[in-house]
């Protein structure tokens, strides 16, 4: 018998959203997905969203029907303002942030909240690499970028195989594009991943995708860094990534290269991400 409407559960220590096939539970202290279930199968999608470039903890947790949907809203303090998780009756899960919103901090001369060289901002989840065969998307590409890599990309809909590639090294097993790192414009994407594929959609323009880590070369220069540090976790989604430095320091390179800075005063709209992720079986 199909389910109509989404439903809404509170345990003692997260809450859970039903719909006809999939299954989200969110933990009340720290706002994270403990687990995720098509059906009876576990999707490993987990242990995320956590904040990248800016710190958040939980506040308050609410949950409500909105129509036949099920909504549980994540309320923080920090730099997150709040984030509400949305199912739908027939299995699509919507994800809402809003981000630097009235700080209700004071530093600085005129009111305003500051921090500067911000290279990495956004949010993070896991999910295991060597279950992912490949991914298809729309947006920029067909290559990875850096902050200041990212001229020559261009919007079309891209496709590739997992790969290990390191440019330098990999000689005998060269495949181009490079799988991991970051994706420009991210507008929707399929991660091909055996059982457990899934599609990702973002209403919200300039999102990079992340997609776990590039392996270090192995014969690299003793002390010389092949890549600039990158967040926790495997997949990121996200509004700030590191620049790429040749042969000197970022910080001695153009100004498409720098850090950027958070500026938030009393009164501003904040940042919004929206995303679409859908766990159902692809048929």
């Amino acid at each position: 018998m199909e389910v109509k409407k989404a439903e809404v559960e509170e345990l003692n220590s997260s809450v859970v959203l039903k719909s006809k096939n999939i299954r989200v539970e969110i933990g009340k202290e720290d706002g994270i997905i403990k687990s995720i279930y098509r059906g009876k199968k576990l999707v490993p999608f987990n242990k995320g969203p956590y904040p990248i470039g800016m710190k958040a903890e939980v506040k308050q947790v609410d949950t409500k029907m909105e129509a036949n949907n099920a909504v549980c809203i994540v309320h923080y303090t920090g730099g997150i303002d709040h984030i509400k998780w949305t199912l739908f009756p027939d299995g699509r899960l919507k994800m809402q942030m809003l981000a630097l919103k009235n700080s209700g901090r004071s530093s600085g001369f005129d009111g305003a909240f500051y921090e500067g060289d911000i290279d990495k901002f956004g949010i993070t989840f896991s999910y295991p690499e060597d279950q992912v065969e490949g991914m298809k998307w729309f947006g920029r590409g067909p290559y990875r970028v850096w902050k200041n890599r990212i001229k020559g990309t261009n919007y079309g809909l891209w496709e590739k195989e997992y790969n290990n590639t390191i440019t330098g090294e990999s000689f005998e097993n060269l495949i181009y594009p490079e799988f991991k790192g970051y994706h420009a414009n991210l507008i929707a994407t399929t991660i091909a991943a055996k059982d457990d594929t899934f599609r990702v959609f973002s209403e919200s323009e300039n999102v990079f995708l992340r997609l776990f880590t590039p392996d270090e070369p192995k014969y690299a220069l003793k002390g010389a860094d092949a890549y600039p540090d990158f967040p926790p976790g495997d997949i990121s989604f996200m509004y700030e990534i590191p620049a790429m430095k040749s042969f000197k320091p970022v910080s001695q390179h153009g100004p498409h290269s720098q850090p950027s800075n958070i500026r938030i005063k009393s009164g501003d709209d904040g940042i919004s991400m929206n995303l679409w992720f859908d766990f159902r079986e692809i048929k």
